[in-house]
């Protein structure tokens, strides 16, 4: 037998090709990375494994790279947060001010805001993280809220501190029914009913006249399911009826 080794390809010319019975390693294309790429992988993941799965590992692990490549496109985690809201807001419309009907403006757009959030979880969580979110999208939003407060006679401080309020709430809302597992998030939903459940059982287990108020309320919560949005708007209808006579009184109506 011959010791000489034995030759993929004789002939020197095209190459062999595998048995059927073997798979050749075929080349993937790979997307070029970029900042959109990476956005676009972290929102699959919050969407998928919430918004703790969104770690700088976990995202590159998702694009076929390592870690330090992300850097190249996002500064830190934070920075990827914010860029990550800012998409998610990609899709949301920019009213423009109206001084006719600034306070049905103010409440649609709050309204909105609050939707967006719910129909992405782990985004409310992101909007409490950001001091001044300073993306596009982001700023946008901000100055159209402005703007609308504006048109209604309030002062830019004035302004200013009524948006503050309203995004608190609004954002407050939102991050509250992600903890409770409530609209856009069904991780949980089980586990809060069981303790909901538990309270009220509780509640009903006092003496007569022991808490009357709460116990009345907390058990037509039990017999109805409350729809939280019927709630967040209530509490908006007050605020908006209290930025508005606060505006009353800058123009001394």
């Amino acid at each position: 037998m011959s010791s000489t080794p034995f030759a993929a390809d004789p002939s020197g010319s095209a190459a062999v090709p595998p048995p059927p019975w073997r798979k050749s390693a075929r080349p993937t294309p790979r997307r070029p990375l970029s900042t959109e790429a990476v956005v676009e992988a972290a929102l699959r993941i919050m969407a998928e494994e919430g918004l703790a799965g969104v770690t700088m590992r976990r995202v590159a692990q998702a694009l076929g790279t390592g870690p330090a490549s992300l850097y190249a496109h996002v500064r830190d985690k934070q920075d990827l947060y914010e860029l990550m809201l800012d998409e998610v807001f990609a899709d949301a419309p920019v009213p423009v001010p109206d001084p006719g009907r600034w306070r049905e403006q103010l409440r649609e757009h709050t309204v909105m805001q609050v939707r967006v959030l719910l129909d992405n979880p782990g985004s409310a969580e992101i909007a409490m993280r950001t001091a001044i979110p300073t993306t596009p999208r982001l700023m946008a939003q901000m100055d159209a809220q402005i703007g609308i407060l504006r048109a209604g006679g309030m002062t830019l401080e004035a302004a200013g501190a009524a948006g503050d309020l309203l995004a608190l709430y609004g954002t407050a809302f939102a991050f509250e029914q992600e903890m409770r597992g409530g609209p856009g998030q069904a991780a949980g939903t089980e586990e809060v009913s069981r303790r909901i459940g538990e309270i009220i059982g509780y509640l009903r287990s006092l003496p007569q006249g022991v808490f009357p108020h709460l116990a009345a309320l907390v058990g037509g919560m039990a017999s109805e399911r409350v729809d939280p949005m019927r709630h967040f708007e209530y509490g908006l209808d007050a605020i908006i009826a209290g930025i508005e006579r606060a505006a009353e009184r800058e123009s001394g109506a």
